[in-house]
């Protein structure tokens, strides 16, 4: 698949902007980070998935463990949206997402859907779009 000219840029910036703070990065695999994420943690979506794709980050690259997908267990509210248990129905990440695709489950948590509790904060300027999500 080609990327677009945007992401190619926005990932050489980072990638210099690491390198000029002396961080290292590194490239994850982003496959299902989504779903499984939104079946492991409570926050709403963007940060459920960032925190598959870190755990996995850590997992395969700085543990060296190859423990590419966590243990195949739903751990947030989404295990009681079928009506079988859903070990009777998939066994595995790929089967839930070839499931949840056919079967066109909602899986992902909006921020008004969010089991956290979170405060806003916007940034002190007046032309300042940005608002800041802190998680309790």
């Amino acid at each position: 698949m080609q990327k677009s000219l945007e992401t190619r840029l926005f990932y050489s910036k980072l990638v210099k902007t690491c390198h000029i703070v002396r961080h290292e990065t590194f490239k994850v695999n982003p496959a299902y980070s989504s779903v499984i994420g939104n079946c492991q943690h409570d926050y709403f979506d963007p940060v459920n998935a960032s925190l598959e794709v870190a755990r996995r980050g850590y997992n395969v690259i700085i543990l060296k463990n190859k423990q590419f997908y966590p243990e195949f267990s739903i751990k947030t509210s989404l295990k009681d949206l079928w009506k079988k248990p859903l070990s009777e129905v998939v066994k595995s990440w790929k089967e839930l997402f070839k499931h949840i695709k056919n079967s066109k489950l909602r899986y992902r948590v909006s921020l008004e859907d969010c089991k956290e509790s979170f405060k806003v904060f916007q940034m002190d300027s007046i032309k300042s779009k940005v608002l800041v999500y802190k998680f309790n």
